[in-house]
């Protein structure tokens, strides 16, 4: 809890901001991010090992170990961390969305929920309705208006 969050924010609101991280931490998230984090790394390592056993003589490279490559390795690997970026920020707000949820669904009123996410978006010049192909390169969170929309659908189906 920042002092911001309790100066600026009812006791509502602090307390749908704590439900939405409760969430988190009652669905695990930590370590499923922790395990999708690891799986990328090595599955990237991999992916520049292949390379790299590929290039070596081409490259003039006395074998796949020379240090003379890591430069070349440092690049394929920034590259490869480039192109899961995506994939991750897809599944990061996988799991900020269900946390939304079940913040909504374990807080008396759905309304201060709401009230706190659009006072956070606001306090962070937080765009409401980005282009889709900006939210797929760059948000790990859903956009606001997104986030809104379907914690007020749940709350209305029950």
């Amino acid at each position: 809890m920042s002092d911001t969050l309790l100066e600026n924010f009812s006791d509502d609101e602090v307390e749908a901001v704590l439900a939405h991280e409760l969430g988190h931490v009652q669905m695990l998230h930590v370590w499923k991010i922790l395990g999708f984090s690891t799986a990328a790394a090595l599955i990237s390592f991999y992916l520049a090992y292949l390379l790299f056993a590929r290039v070596t003589a081409a490259l003039n490279f006395s074998e796949i170990s020379d240090i003379a490559g890591f430069p070349l390795l440092a690049i394929v690997l920034m590259i490869l961390g480039l192109a899961f970026i995506p994939v991750q920020n897809s599944y990061l707000r996988r799991l900020e969305k269900k946390a939304d949820i079940f913040a909504a669904q374990h807080i008396d009123s759905p309304n201060s929920f709401i009230s706190a996410m659009t006072k956070l978006a606001e306090q962070n010049l937080a765009d409401p309705n980005p282009e889709r192909w900006e939210e797929l390169l760059f948000y790990d969170h859903p956009p606001i208006s997104k986030r809104l929309r379907y914690v007020t659908t749940k709350n209305n189906k029950g």
